[in-house]
């Protein structure tokens, strides 16, 4: 056996190699969600998209919901009141 902090001390060198990848995965899982909620959050639903006429994607749900609904004698307030129905 060597002593500690020598370069043939396997057992430290490993505590380090496995602290640094677990940082690592960390750091990655946490980039994962802060890019995830951006897309998701923000980017896909408050955003004004060319698209859609320059409508947020909630306002064009509301506008096609109140379309819709026109026609079927029922109005929604909300995107949020009428999710499931499409």
């Amino acid at each position: 056996m060597s002593r500690p902090g020598d370069v043939y001390d396997n057992a430290a060198s490993l505590r380090q190699l496995q602290a640094g990848v677990r940082a690592e995965q960390r750091v990655r899982q946490e980039a994962r969600q802060e890019t995830f909620e951006y897309i998701e959050v923000f980017y896909n639903r408050q955003r004004p998209h060319a698209a859609l006429g320059y409508l947020t994607p909630a306002d064009t749900l509301l506008v096609y919901l109140n379309h819709i609904s026109t026609k079927w004698g029922t109005v929604q307030s909300h995107p949020s009141d009428a999710a499931g129905e499409i």
